[in-house]
C-alpha cells in the first residue's frame, strides 16, 4: 500500500498576501471562501469542498514496464481476477480496461504481480441507468464494439474482456515495450484502423476482424510480433479469448447460434426460428427504436450468457498465467 510523504490544505492568497508570506491573510481554498459571490439559490445546491494535495509513494510501474512476455501474462491475470472479484463481490464494473490501467507490481523477495486501477468510469452494474449506454467511455483502441456504437443494450464485464483482448493484440503488435515499435508499418497494419478518430470506423473494423476465425488470423495474428514471443504465446492467449467471447463451444447448440460471430444473425438461419412476416411487414410501416425481428443482435444474446463465457475467459487467463508462472519462464522472451 501506498504511504503518503506529505500533505495538507491547499491556501490560497488573502487580498495580496500569498499563502505563507507575511502582511496579509491567507485562507484554506475551499468553496466557504467563495460562497459569497453566489446567489442563495446557487449556494443551497454548492457542496463544501476543501482543496488538498498528498504526496504519496509509488505503488506500481506503468504497464510497458514488464521484462518479459510470461511477466505481461502474469500482470493481464492478476489484474482481471481482481475485475472478476469486484464484479461478483461488490458488482462494480470497471469500463475501462487499457494500458494505463493496469500497473506492474514489484515488491522485494516477492513474485511479480499486477494490480488494476482508475475506476473514475465505473459504475454499480445494479444501475440500470447508468450500465446503459448513455455515452461512450474508455480508451479508444480497447472500446469494445457495442461501446463504439453506442448499442442500446446493457453493459457488462463482456466489454471490459473485449477490452483485454484488444490490448493484448496492441501490445503484441506495436510492442510491449515502447508506445510504437512499428511507427513506420503501423499505417499499412489493419489494427492502425482501431485508433481511428471515428468510433463508427473503429466498430466497422473491429467487426470485420473479428467476424471469424480466419479473419481474425489474417488480419490481427498474424502481425504479432514474433521476436519478442517466439512461442506465440500472446498469440494462443488473443485466439483463446476471441473464441471464448465470439465463438464459444460451451454453450449450449442454440446459444452458440444465436450468439456466434460480430454481425447480426438474420433469423431464417438459425434453424428451428420462425420468421414473423407479418410482424416484419408491419414494422415497415412505424418507426421503432427496437430491433428488428427479422435479425439477432449476437452481443445482445451473449449478456445472458455472460456467466459461462466469463468462466471460460478466466481459464484462458489463467492457463496462460500458469504457464508463465513456472520457473525459468519469466526470464524468457525479454519483451522490447
Amino acid at each position: 500500500y501506498p504511504q503518503i510523504l506529505a500533505g495538507g490544505w491547499v491556501c490560497q492568497p488573502s487580498g495580496s498576501a500569498a499563502c505563507g508570506t507575511s502582511g496579509g491573510k491567507a485562507v484554506i481554498d475551499s468553496t466557504r471562501e467563495i460562497i459569497g459571490m453566489l446567489d442563495a439559490e446557487q449556494q443551497k445546491d454548492t457542496p463544501f469542498c476543501l482543496h488538498a494535495r498528498h504526496a504519496m509513494t509509488p505503488i506500481g510501474q506503468r504497464l510497458r514496464k514488464v521484462d518479459s512476455v510470461a511477466e505481461l501474462v502474469i500482470v493481464l491475470n492478476d489484474a482481471m481476477v481482481c475485475h472478476d472479484a469486484i464484479n461478483k463481490r461488490c458488482g462494480i464494473l470497471h469500463r475501462d480496461i487499457s494500458a494505463n490501467n493496469i500497473l506492474v507490481v514489484r515488491e522485494k523477495d516477492k513474485p511479480v504481480r499486477g494490480m488494476l486501477i482508475d475506476f473514475d468510469c465505473a459504475i454499480v452494474e445494479s444501475d440500470k441507468s447508468a450500465s446503459i449506454r448513455p455515452e461512450r467511455t474508455g480508451t479508444l483502441p480497447f472500446m469494445s464494439i457495442a461501446n463504439l456504437e453506442r448499442m442500446d443494450i446493457q453493459r457488462t464485464v463482456l466489454d471490459d474482456w473485449e477490452s483485454l483482448l484488444y490490448l493484448v493484440c496492441w501490445l503484441a503488435t506495436f510492442g510491449i515495450k515502447s508506445d510504437n515499435d512499428r511507427e513506420d508499418e503501423s499505417v499499412r497494419l489493419p489494427i492502425s484502423s482501431w485508433s481511428s478518430d471515428s468510433p463508427s470506423i473503429t466498430a466497422q473494423a473491429k467487426r470485420n476482424h473479428l467476424a471469424s476465425a480466419e479473419s481474425f488470423r489474417g488480419n490481427i495474428l498474424k502481425h504479432f510480433q514474433e521476436g519478442q514471443d517466439p512461442m506465440n504465446v500472446l498469440g494462443l492467449l488473443a485466439r483463446g479469448l476471441h473464441e471464448s467471447l465470439f465463438f464459444n463451444e460451451n454453450l449450449d447448440e442454440k446459444a452458440r447460434t444465436r450468439c456466434h460471430g460480430t454481425w447480426d444473425i438474420p433469423i431464417e438461419k438459425i434453424e428451428g426460428e420462425k420468421t414473423d412476416f407479418k410482424k416484419m411487414f408491419a414494422e415497415l410501416n412505424v418507426e421503432s427504436d427496437h430491433e428488428s425481428t427479422s435479425t439477432i443482435n449476437p452481443f445482445s444474446e451473449r449478456i445472458q450468457h455472460s456467466g459461462i463465457i466469463v468462466q471460460d475467459l478466466l481459464a484462458v487467463l489463467a492457463g496462460a498465467a500458469e504457464w508463465a508462472s513456472k520457473p525459468g519462464n519469466q526470464s524468457l522472451f525479454p519483451s522490447k
